[in-house]
Protein backbone atom coordinates (compact mmCIF):
# COMPACT_ATOMS: atom_id res chain seq x y z
CA UNK A 1 0.00 0.00 0.00
CA UNK A 2 2.85 2.37 0.76
CA UNK A 3 4.37 1.74 -2.65
CA UNK A 4 1.07 2.23 -4.48
CA UNK A 5 0.56 5.63 -2.83
CA UNK A 6 3.89 6.97 -3.99
CA UNK A 7 3.54 9.52 -6.81
CA UNK A 8 6.73 8.41 -8.57
CA UNK A 9 5.46 4.83 -8.80
CA UNK A 10 2.04 5.97 -10.04
CA UNK A 11 3.66 8.27 -12.61
CA UNK A 12 5.86 5.46 -13.98
CA UNK A 13 2.88 3.07 -14.08
CA UNK A 14 0.70 5.57 -15.95
CA UNK A 15 3.49 6.32 -18.44
CA UNK A 16 3.80 2.59 -19.22
CA UNK A 17 0.02 2.25 -19.58
CA UNK A 18 -0.14 5.24 -21.94
CA UNK A 19 2.67 3.82 -24.05
CA UNK A 20 0.83 0.50 -24.22
CA UNK A 21 -2.17 2.34 -25.66
CA UNK A 22 0.11 3.98 -28.24
CA UNK A 23 1.12 0.50 -29.43
CA UNK A 24 -2.56 -0.26 -30.07
CA UNK A 25 -2.97 2.99 -32.00
CA UNK A 26 0.05 2.13 -34.15
CA UNK A 27 -1.27 -1.39 -34.82
CA UNK A 28 -4.68 0.01 -35.74
CA UNK A 29 -3.06 2.04 -38.52
CA UNK A 30 -2.16 -1.26 -40.23
CA UNK A 31 -5.84 -2.07 -40.75
CA UNK A 32 -8.06 -0.61 -43.47
CA UNK A 33 -10.45 2.16 -42.51
CA UNK A 34 -13.95 2.41 -43.89
CA UNK A 35 -15.52 5.84 -44.30
CA UNK A 36 -18.84 7.12 -45.48
CA UNK A 37 -18.19 10.20 -47.60
CA UNK A 38 -20.61 12.66 -49.11
CA UNK A 39 -20.63 15.82 -51.15
CA UNK A 40 -23.33 18.43 -51.56
CA UNK A 41 -23.20 21.28 -54.05
CA UNK A 42 -24.76 23.23 -56.91
CA UNK A 43 -24.20 22.36 -60.54
CA UNK A 44 -25.56 24.14 -63.65
CA UNK A 45 -24.53 24.72 -67.23
CA UNK A 46 -25.34 28.44 -67.02
CA UNK A 47 -24.75 30.84 -64.18
CA UNK A 48 -28.35 32.06 -64.19
CA UNK A 49 -29.69 28.56 -63.56
CA UNK A 50 -27.27 27.93 -60.67
CA UNK A 51 -29.84 28.67 -57.95
CA UNK A 52 -32.76 26.72 -59.39
CA UNK A 53 -34.00 23.52 -57.74
CA UNK A 54 -32.56 21.29 -60.46
CA UNK A 55 -29.02 22.58 -59.88
CA UNK A 56 -28.76 20.81 -56.50
CA UNK A 57 -26.27 17.90 -56.64
CA UNK A 58 -25.28 15.35 -54.01
CA UNK A 59 -23.03 12.32 -53.98
CA UNK A 60 -22.56 9.74 -51.23
CA UNK A 61 -20.66 6.52 -50.98
CA UNK A 62 -18.18 4.47 -49.06
CA UNK A 63 -14.45 5.01 -49.11
CA UNK A 64 -11.81 2.53 -48.04
CA UNK A 65 -8.37 3.70 -47.01
CA UNK A 66 -5.74 0.99 -46.66
CA UNK A 67 -2.13 2.16 -46.56
CA UNK A 68 -0.66 -0.93 -48.23
CA UNK A 69 2.30 0.97 -49.64
CA UNK A 70 3.24 2.35 -46.21
CA UNK A 71 3.25 -1.02 -44.40
CA UNK A 72 6.99 -0.96 -43.77
CA UNK A 73 6.84 2.45 -42.14
CA UNK A 74 3.79 1.47 -40.09
CA UNK A 75 5.33 -1.80 -38.90
CA UNK A 76 8.48 0.07 -37.90
CA UNK A 77 6.32 2.54 -35.98
CA UNK A 78 4.73 -0.38 -34.09
CA UNK A 79 8.20 -1.70 -33.29
CA UNK A 80 9.30 1.75 -32.13
CA UNK A 81 6.28 2.11 -29.84
CA UNK A 82 6.92 -1.38 -28.46
CA UNK A 83 10.58 -0.53 -27.79
CA UNK A 84 9.51 2.62 -25.93
CA UNK A 85 7.05 0.51 -23.95
CA UNK A 86 9.80 -1.94 -22.98
CA UNK A 87 11.96 1.00 -21.91
CA UNK A 88 9.15 2.37 -19.74
CA UNK A 89 8.59 -1.08 -18.21
CA UNK A 90 12.23 -1.19 -17.16
CA UNK A 91 11.92 2.33 -15.79
CA UNK A 92 8.79 1.31 -13.88
CA UNK A 93 10.57 -1.72 -12.43
CA UNK A 94 13.51 0.42 -11.34
CA UNK A 95 11.16 2.98 -9.78
CA UNK A 96 9.35 0.26 -7.83
CA UNK A 97 12.63 -1.29 -6.65
CA UNK A 98 13.99 2.08 -5.55
CA UNK A 99 10.74 2.89 -3.76
CA UNK A 100 10.76 -0.50 -2.05
CA UNK A 101 14.33 0.01 -0.86
CA UNK A 102 13.44 3.44 0.53
CA UNK A 103 10.36 2.09 2.31
CA UNK A 104 12.28 -0.85 3.78
CA UNK A 105 15.08 1.44 4.96
CA UNK A 106 12.57 3.73 6.63
CA UNK A 107 10.78 0.78 8.28
CA UNK A 108 14.02 -0.69 9.56
CA UNK A 109 15.12 2.73 10.83
CA UNK A 110 11.83 3.17 12.64
CA UNK A 111 11.82 -0.30 14.21
CA UNK A 112 15.46 -0.23 15.30
CA UNK A 113 15.12 3.35 16.50
CA UNK A 114 12.07 2.44 18.56
CA UNK A 115 14.01 -0.38 20.20
CA UNK A 116 16.90 1.98 20.90
CA UNK A 117 14.56 4.56 22.42
CA UNK A 118 13.29 1.93 24.84
CA UNK A 119 16.80 0.86 25.82
CA UNK A 120 18.03 4.44 26.12
CA UNK A 121 15.03 5.38 28.25
CA UNK A 122 16.00 2.64 30.68
CA UNK A 123 19.61 3.83 30.54
CA UNK A 124 18.57 7.42 31.33
CA UNK A 125 16.49 6.19 34.27
CA UNK A 126 19.47 4.20 35.56
CA UNK A 127 21.79 7.20 35.09
CA UNK A 128 19.33 9.38 37.02
CA UNK A 129 19.37 6.86 39.88
CA UNK A 130 23.17 6.83 39.76
CA UNK A 131 23.26 10.64 40.05
CA UNK A 132 20.84 10.51 43.01
CA UNK A 133 22.91 7.81 44.74
CA UNK A 134 26.18 9.67 44.15
CA UNK A 135 24.62 12.87 45.58
CA UNK A 136 23.50 10.99 48.69
CA UNK A 137 26.98 9.46 49.06
CA UNK A 138 28.58 12.89 48.64
CA UNK A 139 26.31 14.47 51.28
CA UNK A 140 27.15 11.68 53.72
CA UNK A 141 30.85 12.10 52.99
CA UNK A 142 31.37 8.65 51.48
CA UNK A 143 32.71 10.00 48.14
CA UNK A 144 34.05 13.20 46.71
CA UNK A 145 32.21 15.47 44.26
CA UNK A 146 34.07 14.00 41.26
CA UNK A 147 31.88 10.90 41.32
CA UNK A 148 28.78 13.16 41.29
CA UNK A 149 30.15 15.03 38.25
CA UNK A 150 31.00 11.78 36.46
CA UNK A 151 27.48 10.42 37.08
CA UNK A 152 25.94 13.68 35.81
CA UNK A 153 28.09 13.56 32.66
CA UNK A 154 26.97 10.00 31.95
CA UNK A 155 23.34 11.02 32.49
CA UNK A 156 23.69 14.00 30.12
CA UNK A 157 25.36 11.81 27.48
CA UNK A 158 22.53 9.26 27.71
CA UNK A 159 19.86 11.97 27.54
CA UNK A 160 21.55 13.49 24.49
CA UNK A 161 21.73 10.09 22.80
CA UNK A 162 18.06 9.47 23.64
CA UNK A 163 17.04 12.83 22.12
CA UNK A 164 19.01 12.22 18.92
CA UNK A 165 17.57 8.69 18.62
CA UNK A 166 14.04 10.05 19.02
CA UNK A 167 14.85 12.54 16.24
CA UNK A 168 16.09 9.71 14.02
CA UNK A 169 12.87 7.78 14.66
CA UNK A 170 10.85 10.85 13.68
CA UNK A 171 12.90 11.22 10.50
CA UNK A 172 12.26 7.55 9.69
CA UNK A 173 8.52 8.08 10.09
CA UNK A 174 8.72 11.12 7.81
CA UNK A 175 10.69 9.15 5.21
CA UNK A 176 8.14 6.34 5.45
CA UNK A 177 5.23 8.71 4.82
CA UNK A 178 7.12 10.55 2.09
Amino acid sequence: DLLRRRPDVRRAEQAAAAQSARIGVSEAQLLPSLQLVGRVGLSAEEVGKLFEGRSFAADTGPAIDWPILNYGRLINDVRLQDARFQELLVSYSNTVLTAQAEVEDALVGYLRGSEQVGSLSESVAAATKAVDISLVQYREGATDFTSVLNAQQVKIREEDLLASTRGAVALSVIALNK
